[in-house]
């Protein structure tokens, strides 16, 4: 299921759309606006952008992304209706924040409705009141609709189960490439203003997606846990899932806040493996504490004998249900072998996202390979 249409209403708010998801905030600034909007268009941008916008009580908002089978609703000083006038969640009532399941192919308007602007939103973020968006089935969906979902299953299992063939020197398998998303820019809407979105997001205000403890009256999710949907056997899913990634049960149960799971493992080229629950320190002599609100890294000493690795080399970070490597300003750089694309340095103290089968490389012929499960 794709997002297939937006037509904003005129205003001044923030509409932001991306291929899956679209979301409205009443107030921001463009800054935020396009940070949120670069994180929506990620592997795990609606997890994450919704952590974020639950952390921050005064954000309220309107968001709605494609699941398999269902439109998932999440509002917060917002109603939230269909085209047809018919409530799918009432975020103005509700204590915390309201949450709904729509059919697949739903109408549904965010924030709201006004005056239309010319033209549709295809890929992007403007200025808006609110919006009417449409959902409906991705081409190649269109093509296999009439296939029975018992082959779909089986034909994606492979993918699904993100079997990575082990790892030797840095070659990459180019079957693990994730494509990296083009950054569409939105298109022209009359009467709407539109600005430039940044393309480095080193560029951008902390603050909103890291909160300070004095921000955090209403954090449901506290640092060290994460938002998640648990299906009826307690197995955790990132919230924008409709199928168990474990048992491929249906997800029906409410969004709740849970202990940071283990997301994933980085497999390195002296052995060892290591389980991703928590921030990992690599280095020659690996040392250092805990981030805020986390729990004590786990360091991981790999060999360097012609000590070209530093003591503190590298760093992963477990954030939510997604994973970032930070050059801690290493002596010959830390880079990133990602399959179809040429290596990448990390800029020091810059975090760069990992994805499933990427390959850092800390010189030395040392490198360790990164396994996502979700």
């Amino acid at each position: 299921m794709v997002v297939s249409r937006v037509f904003p209403y005129a205003g001044s708010g923030y509409l932001i759309s991306s291929p899956n998801s679209v979301l409205f905030l009443r107030s921001a600034t463009a800054p935020v606006a396009a940070e949120l909007w670069q994180h929506l268009r990620g592997s795990a941008g609606f997890s994450r952008v919704l952590s974020s916008l639950l952390e921050r009580a005064e954000l309220d908002f309107t968001f709605a992304t494609a699941a398999a089978d269902a439109t998932l609703v999440v509002a917060r000083g917002f109603v939230v209706n269909d085209a047809d006038g018919g409530l799918l969640a009432d975020g103005v009532s509700a204590l915390t924040w309201a949450e709904a399941k729509a059919p697949a192919d739903a109408r549904i308007i965010l924030g709201e409705s006004g005056e239309p602007t010319e033209l549709p939103l295809r890929d992007g973020v403007t200025r808006a009141a609110g919006a009417m968006v449409e959902f409906g089935l991705a081409d190649e969906e269109v093509s296999g609709a009439d296939e029975p979902l018992s082959e779909l299953q089986q034909a994606l299992a492979p993918v699904l189960a993100n079997d990575t063939p082990s790892l030797s020197g840095a070659t990459i398998p180019t079957e693990l490439a994730d494509e990296a998303p083009a950054f569409a820019e939105s298109s022209g809407l009359g009467g709407a203003a539109e600005f430039a979105l940044p393309t480095d997001i080193s560029e951008q205000p902390e603050e909103f997606l890291n909160p300070s403890t004095d921000e955090q009256s209403f954090a449901q999710a506290q640092p060290g846990q994460v938002l998640a949907t648990l299906c009826d056997a307690g197995h955790p899913n990132p919230p924008e899932r409709a199928i168990c990634e474990r048992c491929g049960a249906e997800l029906n149960n409410p969004l709740v806040s849970i202990d940071q799971p283990t997301i994933g493992e980085l497999l390195f080229s002296h052995g060892e493996r290591v389980e991703l629950e928590n921030d990992v320190i690599v280095g020659r002599r690996p040392c250092g504490e805990a981030r805020p609100g986390r729990k004590t890294p786990f360091f991981v000493k790999v060999p360097s004998p012609n000590q070209e690795i530093s003591r503190v080399h590298c760093e992963v970070r477990v954030e939510g249900w997604s994973a970032e490597v930070v050059d801690r300003d290493s002596n010959n750089g830390t880079y990133v072998l990602r399959a179809g694309e040429d290596p990448v340095r990390v800029a020091p103290e810059h975090p760069l996202k990992l994805v499933h089968g990427d390959v850092v490389d800390l010189g030395e012929n040392v490198t360790f390979q990164v396994r996502l499960y979700f």
